[in-house]
C-alpha cells in the first residue's frame, strides 16, 4: 500500500505499480515462507528476555515491526523522530500502522537538537544514538547483511542475533523486503517510489532524515532537492 504524495514526479507511480507484479510472485514462494517463519522463530527466542523494535518507517524496520507485532501483539515499538529533518511522509506511515496495530507498545521520543538543522542527518544520528539508550540495551533492528559498511560487517560477525541485538531480516534482499510489505498489505514510505524519471532503484532508495554528509553521496542531494527541496529549507540546507 503506497502512501499518496503530491511529491511524486512524471512516470514514478507507473513504474512502482510495475514493480510489484514482481513483489506478488516472490511472496509466494516456498523459499519466501521458510525465510519468513525463521524471521519470526528468532525474534520469538530474543523478545522474550526482553527489548523495542527501532523504527524509522523505512521498508526494513516497518518489516521488523509487523514481524515483532506478529510473535507478540504487545511488542514495544519506538522511534525517535529528528524533528524538521524528517520525512514528512514518516508520519503518515506511523499513522496507517498503528491505526491497524493497537496493541503495540509504541514509544515516541523527539531525538532533535536544535544544534544539528545545519548538519542535517548527521548531527540527528548522534541525537538518535542518545536517545534510544533510554530505552536500555536490547533492541531489534532492520539491519541487512545486503546493505553496505557497518551493517554487513555486524551481520558476518553475529549472525541474527548479538546478546543485544537481534537482525530477524539480516539475511533478506531488499526485494525480500518489499515482498513482504506487499504480502501484508503494509503502509509504503512514498520515497521509494522516486524514481527520478527512472534514473533510480527502489533498493537503492532510503527513508530517513534529510540533508548531512550522507546527503551528498550518490546523488542523494540532487534527489532531495528534487523531491524535498522545503525540508531542506526548513533546515538551512538548501543552496541552490
Amino acid at each position: 500500500m503506497l502512501v499518496e504524495s503530491g511529491r511524486a514526479k512524471v512516470g514514478d507511480i507507473e513504474r512502482w505499480h510495475s514493480s510489484t507484479k514482481t513483489d506478488a510472485v516472490l511472496c509466494g514462494l516456498r523459499k519466501f515462507e521458510l525465510q519468513e517463519r525463521r524471521a519470526l522463530e528468532e525474534l520469538d527466542v530474543f523478545l522474550k528476555s526482553g527489548g523495542y523494535v527501532g523504527v524509522s518507517w523505512g521498508k526494513d524496520s516497518l518489516t521488523v515491526a509487523h514481524l515483532a507485532w506478529r510473535v507478540n501483539p504487545g511488542a514495544r515499538v519506538a522511534y525517535f523522530p529528528a524533528g524538521q529533518a524528517e520525512m514528512p511522509e514518516c508520519f503518515e506511515v506511523r499513522d496507517r500502522f498503528l491505526a491497524a496495530h493497537k496493541s503495540v507498545d509504541y514509544v515516541e521520543i523527539e531525538a532533535a537538537a536544535a544544534e544539528f538543522f545545519f548538519e542535517g542527518h548527521d548531527g540527528a544520528q548522534r541525537d538518535f544514538e542518545r536517545a534510544s539508550r533510554s530505552l536500555g540495551k536490547r533492541y531489534v533492528s532492520g539491519v541487512r547483511a545486503a546493505e553496505p559498511g557497518m551493517r554487513r560487517l555486524r551481520m558476518r560477525k553475529w549472525g541474527l542475533s548479538s546478546p543485544n541485538t537481534c537482525a530477524p531480516i539480516g539475511w533478506w534482499s531488499a526485494d525480500d523486503v518489499f515482498a513482504y510489505l506487499f504480502k501484508y498489505d503494509l503502509p509504503v514510505h512514498p520515497a521509494y517510489s522516486f524514481s527520478l524519471f527512472g534514473s533510480k532503484n527502489r533498493d537503492r532508495l532510503r527513508v530517513g532524515t534529510i540533508g548531512g554528509y550522507r546527503g551528498r553521496e550518490w546523488g542523494r542531494r540532487e534527489w532531495e532537492e528534487a523531491y524535498y527541496p522545503d525540508v531542506l529549507r526548513r533546515i538551512g540546507l538548501w543552496h541552490s
